[in-house]
């Protein structure tokens, strides 16, 4: 008599594989009760119980290796019931790092440059032309990048390269100010200077902000239409921030106004140094009046600038008058930076306004950062006049024999002491 004896498995075999993880380094994988070892890279692993078909499956990383616990998560990725077949492709991902899931969302004000350094950035769309300005809408906060010359950052998308334009498109109102902040990324070797200038739709009005070497550009609009914004970087290069305020009426003029001489600046010399004679012949222009005790006046070529290339046949065609005015500008600047020169500024009518002759001005910043000094135009609080101006200060303490507020304080009101 013979028998034959067959073999009948219930059930479907579970495996998958490990990514992610340092070589020579193993997990463990829990499903139900089981445990297997798992080598660690692209090493696969097998389950030795079978599962029924539709049976609902646990599958978990029991164990990183200790030495990686701090650094590494380690998923299994979404397997809920057994098909009726084997199950080969259950993946366990370990990442290095933090990870982020969910969606980002940014405030409707707030706008980025579409052509920064940041080689992440996609799509990469060029607003270096008046033809391609980036649109903005409503009031925006503006982030974005500008380098003036190649190589003037070590790494990111323009370390090779430049970009030295930034153009926005946008409708302004009369009264609103521009704020243009700049933060150098650059290798400190030149320092970051961003212009910003504004033009009317046409490309007629150039509005300036100022001609000073980096710090804080301000522009007040004059008045309601359709503007071209342009961030220039004059040197460096580095990150900036564009706030458009809100307008407001009676605000503060700021900017420069575009009637000044092309082709001419106002130096004057540092006369500290006998031999800053000698540097001070080669300006590229003839000197009226040269003499190291004043300013002197500088006739000047206009020169074509390459960081113009992008936007210059444009702008001449709109307005050839905008264009050598940004051509004057650019070479009071490269004065301003000379060793050899104390100031330089454009050849313009300007008006006196009052300033104050506080010896301590200059170390109060926060007249400058919201422009208190237009106030002065308005009234200086002389009682003389009878224009005394009363503040009320909230604070903690005062310093009484100050030189500050010796017969000047009036009676206030005490918030510590007094409860009632």
């Amino acid at each position: 008599m013979s028998f034959e004896l067959s073999c009948i498995y219930r059930g479907f075999l579970v495996s998958g594989s490990v990514e992610g993880l340092p070589d020579a380094q193993q997990l463990k994988v829990r499903m139900s009760e089981q445990i297997t070892e798992v080598a660690s890279g692209e090493s696969t692993f097998m389950f030795d119980r079978r599962v029924l078909a539709g049976d609902v499956l646990d599958i978990q990383v029991e164990e990183v290796p200790e030495l990686f616990r701090s650094d590494y998560r380690c998923d299994v990725l979404s397997v809920d019931e057994m098909p009726n077949s084997d199950l080969t492709d259950v993946a366990v991902s370990c990442v290095f790092g933090a990870t982020l899931e969910g969606k980002i969302y940014s405030p409707n004000t707030i706008t980025a440059d579409s052509d920064t350094n940041d080689t992440r950035q996609t799509p990469l769309i060029e607003n270096n032309t008046f033809a391609d300005a980036q649109p903005i809408y409503d009031l925006r906060t503006v982030y974005g990048f500008v380098s003036a010359l190649n190589n003037s950052v070590t790494e990111g998308r323009f370390a090779d390269s430049s970009d030295p334009n930034d153009f926005y498109s946008t409708r302004l109102e009369a009264n609103q100010i521009l704020v243009l902040e700049s933060v150098s990324s650059g290798d400190g070797a030149s320092v970051f200077d961003a212009e910003l200038y504004v033009y009317d739709e046409a490309g007629n009005d150039l509005m300036i902000s100022s001609t000073s070497v980096a710090g804080t550009e301000r522009l007040t609009i004059r008045e309601t239409g359709r503007y071209y914004i342009h961030i220039y970087a004059s040197s460096g290069a580095g990150r900036y921030v564009l706030q458009i305020a809100e307008p407001a009426e009676g605000a503060p003029r700021f900017g420069l106004a575009s009637n000044f001489a092309e082709g001419q600046a106002v130096v004057l010399f540092d006369s500290s140094d006998p031999r800053m004679r000698s540097q001070a012949a080669p300006l590229g222009g003839s000197v009226s009046n040269f003499d190291l005790s004043r300013a002197s006046l500088i006739d000047f070529d206009i020169v074509r600038d390459q960081r113009f290339a992008d936007f210059e046949q444009e702008l001449e065609t709109l307005n050839p008058e905008s264009l050598n005015k940004l051509y004057t500008l650019e070479r009071v600047k490269e004065y301003q930076l000379r060793p050899d020169v104390e100031h330089a500024s454009v050849n313009q009518h300007i008006e006196s306004s009052a300033r104050s002759f506080d010896p301590l001005v200059d170390k109060q910043w926060a007249h400058e950062r919201i422009n208190l000094n237009a106030a002065w135009d308005v009234t200086t609080g002389d009682s003389s006049s009878g224009e005394d101006v009363i503040v009320a200060v909230l604070d903690d303490g005062l310093i009484t024999d100050h030189e500050e507020f010796i017969g000047r304080l009036v009676p206030g009101y005490d918030f510590v002491s007094s409860v009632e």
